[in-house]
């Protein structure tokens, strides 16, 4: 189980808002909701050959402290490096942790 010295690192949450590009559609801007203590692990990494270039993927878990106000739509940002949630879980629905499957997005 993660202790609180093992939260390390300081991520930025971001929340997405879309914004009316006045054409009909919408362009996506990124807000600053908090920035939290996190553990970041890389979990898995897969490179692929696709239209003559290769591509990377690579997963991480992160956890943080319990909040109530996180969702999948969000975002980690550390640095230039950007973390989109896949998926959040309760650990042990104790509402102590929050860990999240992220993909990293190369940018």
């Amino acid at each position: 189980m993660t202790c609180f010295s093992q939260l390390n690192r300081r991520l930025d949450i971001q929340k997405p808002q879309r914004v009316s590009d006045g054409m009909g559609g919408s362009n996506v801007s990124w807000l600053l909701l908090d920035t939290v203590w996190a553990s970041l692990k890389p979990r898995h990494s897969v490179e692929k050959f696709d239209a003559e270039k290769v591509t990377a993927k690579t997963t991480h878990t992160i956890i943080i402290r319990y909040r109530n106000d996180l969702l999948p739509d969000m975002r980690f940002v550390l640095g230039a490096r950007v973390f989109e949630i896949v998926s959040i879980i309760n650990v042990k629905e104790q509402n102590t942790w929050l860990e999240c499957v992220c993909v990293e997005k190369v940018l």
